[in-house]
């Protein structure tokens, strides 16, 4: 296993890259900034997810996007357009190594950014951890029913009938009261959720896992496959889709323990869709 710093248009980004010391996957592992943290993540997640799968072959590059970590910014250019340029001078430098197709990790806004790459040409499998997502009437009744049976269940009622008007005047029956807790500037769920089902009917491959520190719009595993439309398994998601509940994790994965769960989950499922075999 190699790590190495790099710098990437004459010193704009500034990135962390780690190679197996033999390798022939078909795709390399691209992770993003979740938050303003440096590229090696909270408590060293994403350190921990390249290390591991070096150990299988595949190779990943830790990058601050503009203006985080060690990386400049760019001038005159919104969020969007910063994190397209990124992109692009990434995925230019990873095929003059040979690669050309990527995979997308992002954690908080860095799954928002993943979404908004899932277009770009050469990506073909994202990560999302604790992305945004609809708030649902199952949502509602698993976090309400059981304060029917306490004391003043009146309470409870008023609280759901209030949210139940909140999903019905969502577009199309569609709640967005997830963008209540969203200070993340992500995309509207509406067109997250567009570009997801676009991405997967590409033959792309998908991977979410939600934490207990996103309650608020996450409750149960399968509401995020509900928000992408599909109430069962042979309702329009291919197989190519992953979704885990670590509902006793905290946002940043704080604890080793918490980091091994997802690790345990997220690393062999990026070892599968790296085998040249698997791609279209």
């Amino acid at each position: 296993m190699i790590g190495r710093p790099i710098q990437l248009a004459a010193g704009h980004l500034s990135a962390w890259l780690v190679q197996p010391d033999v390798g022939d996957a078909s795709l390399a592992v691209v992770v993003l900034n979740a938050g303003l943290l440096p590229a090696y993540g909270p408590y060293g997640l994403h350190t921990q997810i390249a290390e591991l799968l070096a150990t299988r072959g595949i190779t990943t590059l830790l990058l601050d996007q503009s203006g985080k970590g060690e990386s400049l910014p760019r001038p005159g250019f919104d969020r969007l357009q910063a994190l397209e340029a990124d992109f692009d001078t990434v995925q230019a430098w990873l095929a003059d190594l040979g690669i050309r197709n990527l995979a997308l990790v992002g954690l908080c806004s860095g799954a928002d950014d993943a979404v908004q790459l899932a277009d770009k040409p050469g990506v073909r499998a994202l990560v999302l951890l604790d992305p945004l997502c609809k708030r649902d009437l199952a949502f509602f009744a698993q976090r309400y029913a059981p304060r029917l049976l306490r004391p003043r269940p009146a309470r409870a009622v008023r609280k759901i009938i209030d949210n139940l008007r909140q999903v019905s005047r969502g577009a199309g029956g569609t709640a967005t009261a997830a963008e209540a807790y969203d200070s993340r500037g992500a995309a509207p769920l509406a067109d997250q959720r567009t570009r997801l089902r676009r991405f997967l009917a590409s033959q792309g491959a998908l991977f979410t896992a939600f934490t207990g520190s996103v309650s608020e719009y996450y409750g149960y595993a399968g509401q995020y496959r509900r928000f992408l439309g599909a109430r069962r398994a042979k309702d329009g998601i291919p197989p190519k889709f992953a979704e885990h509940h670590l509902p006793t994790a905290e946002h940043t994965y704080t604890t080793q323990q918490d980091r091994e769960n997802l690790l345990n989950v997220l690393v062999p499922w990026l070892e599968a869709e790296s085998k040249p075999a698997d791609r279209c």
